[in-house]
């Protein structure tokens, strides 16, 4: 008599097209899940006769988020499972359904991360950690340990493992909808991500509101964790540019978008710091109303981890003449120089040497220095500099 509790699984056999139902402690090494063209069902079939019979490609060349996850996958499992970026993408236009398969592996290379990052594995016990993880890939959570030998890692650590892989935990849920096809999609006016991303935390109880946050501030750190050094300043500038187009569009403030700035902009800033980076961003732009510069921006950069001054702000605050803000400005920026911020200057009536302070801190490494003349509609553009040299 059968156990009741036994788990069974479909078995396709690619030579004959029959497909055969087994106890799922019957899977060898080397068979993996698949589903054919149209159908649903979850079968499994061996790795190999699916090679000796695979097609032609089923896909175009990789581009947007599909490339940035085979970068991801790539980078992120090079040391044990060494593929070029082309021979990852190979494999995936080949893929019926690409999109689960992509899915799948990212979720293998978040898995390795943070165990890596909770355990801090030797090499070995790094490679056996992804061993484990593969597994995974290709069986239930009853049959993983039935295809893969753990000798190095602890019994336990390897099945906490295997679970984080399964899980369908709350933390993992929430992270998926957060983790963006790239980073600029955090702020993108063209999709007016932030006001869109706040009115979702407004919508949220406090508690959920929280989980998404710290879903959106470990998303950005994964992107920056990634990110190549000779990527980032090109990207911090392209932040910078949407954060400021953004400032200047932007309907309302409430304590959603501070929120949402603060864990998805000052996270960036803040790991753009320990990269050894810092933004100048510097703007001779006009207002005829100064609501924005006088009362949104300071809060607005702030939450995004970045200082802000403007002469025409000290002269509101103090009852200062131009000359003597723009002294005050020049004193603040290079106290802000000397600590090692990021931060914003805009002067809406701009002299001559309005700018001098932060020009004359451009040459110096690892500052990422923005110059903004033009008012930040679309089609405008603005000089950048690193170190001192023009950044293109």
């Amino acid at each position: 008599m059968s156990n009741p509790n036994t788990e069974f699984v479909k078995v396709y056999d690619v030579a004959t097209r029959i497909t055969t139902t087994i106890p799922a402690s019957e899977l060898t090494a080397g068979m993996v899940r698949i589903q054919l063209n149209g159908s649903d069902e979850v079968l499994w079939a061996d790795a190999a006769e699916l090679d000796a019979a695979q097609g032609p490609h089923r896909h175009p060349p990789f581009s947007g988020a599909r490339r940035e996850k085979v970068l991801y996958i790539e980078q992120s499992l090079r040391d044990v499972y060494p593929k070029t970026y082309e021979a990852w993408e190979d494999g995936f236009r080949q893929d019926l359904h690409v999109e689960q398969e992509l899915d799948l592996w990212v979720r293998v290379s978040r898995c390795l991360t943070e165990f890596t990052e909770r355990h801090s594995p030797s090499p070995d016990e790094r490679q056996e950690a992804f061993e484990v993880l593969g597994a995974c890939l290709n069986a239930t959570p009853t049959t993983v340990f039935e295809t893969v030998s753990v000798r190095l890692l602890d019994r336990t650590v390897a099945q906490q493992l295997a679970d984080a892989f399964f899980s369908n935990d709350r933390d993992f849920r929430m992270s998926q909808p957060f983790m963006l096809p790239k980073l600029s999609d955090y702020w993108d006016t063209a999709k007016d991500a932030i006001p869109r991303f706040a009115a979702e935390l407004a919508a949220q109880s406090p508690t959920a509101a929280k989980e998404t946050t710290t879903a959106i501030r470990a998303a950005v750190t994964e992107h920056l964790r990634v990110l190549p050094d000779q990527w980032l300043p090109r990207v911090a500038f392209v932040v910078a540019e949407d954060l400021y187009r953004a400032a200047n569009t932007i309907t309302a403030w409430n304590a959603s978008v501070a929120d949402y700035l603060a864990c998805s902009a000052a996270t960036f800033f803040g790991l753009l710091s320990q990269r050894g980076y810092r933004l100048h961003y510097v703007i001779d732009n006009s207002f005829q109303e100064m609501q924005r510069p006088i009362q949104l921006f300071p809060l607005w950069f702030r939450a995004c981890g970045i200082e802000y001054q403007c002469p025409q702000l000290v002269e509101s605050e103090f009852g200062l003449e131009p000359t003597e803000s723009q002294g005050v400005v020049s004193q603040v920026l290079r106290g802000f120089f000397a600590d090692g911020r990021h931060y914003v200057v805009l002067d809406t009536d701009s002299i001559e040497s309005s700018f001098d302070t932060p020009l004359e801190q451009r040459d110096t490494k690892g500052v990422l220095t923005v110059i903004r003349t033009e008012a930040p509609g679309p089609g405008s553009k603005a000089l950048v500099y690193l170190a001192g040299q023009p950044l293109t």
